[in-house]
C-alpha cells in the first residue's frame, strides 16, 4: 500500500447557505472533485477540529425530574421541574441548585406546607466529597406517609434519550425517606457529577466500513446496549473541555475513513453527542445566525491498494485476406 497523492481541506462552517447549518453543512467540491483509479481509494483523515463550547453541561438533555404527590392533601398530584441550565464548578453547586428546585415543586405539590431546606448537604460540599446527593427537607407536621412521595429523574425528554438519572446518580427514582413527622430525606443511589457529555461526535453522510457500539446512534435511548456493534457514521470525536472543543491529531491515522466510490464531489459534516441528540441549543437560530459553528482540517489520501491485473491475452491473428483480424487487405471504409 503506498499513498498516490495526499493534500489538505481546510474547513469553516461560519456563514453558510440555505439548508445549511453551523453544525451541519454539506461542503460541495464543485470543480475540486477527487477521483481515483483502479486499484486505488480515497481515504479522509481528520486532522484538526475545534470550536466553541456554547452550551451549558447542565442542559436541556439533563435536568429533567417529576414530583410525585399522592396524598390527599396535594394540591398538583404530578409536577415536572428542572435543575437551572448552567455550568456547576462542583457536585455540591449542582445539589444546592436541585434542592432550590425541589422545594419549589414541594410548594406547588402542597400549598398548605411550607417546606424548608433543613440540610447543609455534608456529603457534596466541596469536590473532596463522595459526591452522593442527600437533600433533607424540613416541613413541620408534612402529613405525608410512606410511598405517597415519588421522586423520579426522566428518561426520554420529546423523544430523546434523558441523561438527568446519570447527572445525579438516580436510576429512575431517589430513596425517599419520611425521618419523621417534620423532615422527609431525598437520597441517590450512586455518586453525582457536573456534566453527562465528555466528547463531541464528527459524523458524516459518507460511506465508510467503519463500526461503533449501537448505543451512539440510537437518538431514543432504550433497549439497545453498548455490546451490539453495527456500521457507523463518526469521522471522529472531539474532547470538550472548558470553553472549547479540540482535537488535534497526534499521529495521521487516528480518525480516518475508507470510501468505496471512486469519485468524491461533495460530502456533509454533522455535529451529536454520544446519544446521537443535536448538540444543545437555546434555539434554533443559534446553529444558522448565530455563534454555534466549527473549523476543521481534513487530510484527503489517495491510496494505491493493489495494482489492477489487465487483459494479458493476445488478439487472435488470421491468415485471411480482407479481413480485420488479418489486417491484410482490409476493405476501405465508405
Amino acid at each position: 500500500m503506498s499513498i498516490v497523492k495526499s493534500f489538505n481541506i481546510f474547513l469553516d462552517s461560519n456563514n453558510v447557505k440555505s439548508g445549511s447549518t453551523g453544525d451541519n453543512i454539506q461542503f460541495n467540491l464543485a470543480r475540486n472533485g477527487i477521483n481515483c483509479e483502479d486499484g486505488e481509494q480515497i481515504r479522509l483523515n481528520l486532522q484538526h477540529f475545534n470550536m466553541y463550547r456554547n452550551w451549558y453541561n447542565v442542559n436541556k438533555y439533563n435536568s429533567n425530574l417529576t414530583l410525585t404527590n399522592t396524598s390527599s392533601a396535594a394540591t398538583v398530584e404530578v409536577n415536572h421541574f428542572t435543575i437551572p441550565e448552567t455550568n456547576y464548578s462542583t457536585v455540591g453547586d449542582l445539589v444546592n441548585a436541585l434542592a432550590t428546585a425541589l422545594l419549589t415543586a414541594l410548594k406547588e405539590s402542597d400549598d398548605t406546607k411550607n417546606p424548608v431546606i433543613n440540610s447543609k448537604l455534608p456529603s457534596t460540599v466541596d469536590g473532596n466529597s463522595n459526591k452522593m446527593i442527600e437533600i433533607i427537607i424540613g416541613s413541620p407536621n408534612h402529613g405525608l406517609t410512606a410511598g405517597e412521595l415519588k421522586l423520579t429523574v426522566d428518561i426520554s425528554n420529546d423523544g430523546f434519550a434523558d441523561d438527568t438519572g446519570e447527572l445525579l446518580g438516580v436510576p429512575g427514582s431517589f430513596i425517599v425517606t419520611i425521618v419523621d413527622d417534620s423532615k422527609i430525606k431525598f437520597a441517590a443511589h450512586f455518586p453525582a457529577q457536573t456534566s453527562t457529555e465528555q466528547y463531541v461526535y464528527i459524523k458524516t453522510d459518507l460511506g465508510n466500513q467503519n463500526l461503533e457500539s449501537s448505543t451512539l446512534s440510537n437518538i431514543k435511548g432504550g433497549n439497545h446496549h453498548s455490546e451490539d456493534i453495527v456500521h457507523s457514521n463518526i469521522l471522529g470525536k472531539a474532547t470538550i473541555a472548558n470553553d472549547f472543543v479540540n482535537y488535534d491529531s497526534g499521529n495521521s491515522q487516528e480518525y480516518y475513513i475508507d470510501l468505496s466510490v471512486k469519485h468524491l464531489a461533495s460530502f456533509r459534516l454533522f455535529l451529536t453527542d454520544s446519544k446521537n441528540r443535536d448538540l444543545p441549543k437555546k434555539s434554533n437560530q443559534n446553529a444558522d445566525l448565530g455563534n454555534k459553528k466549527f473549523t476543521a482540517v481534513i487530510r484527503i489520501d489517495v491510496i494505491k491498494r493493489f495494482e489492477p491485473q489487465k487483459l494479458q491475452t493476445k488478439l487472435p491473428e488470421s491468415n485471411l485476406p480482407g479481413t480485420f483480424l488479418s489486417k491484410v487487405n482490409m476493405p476501405l471504409k465508405q
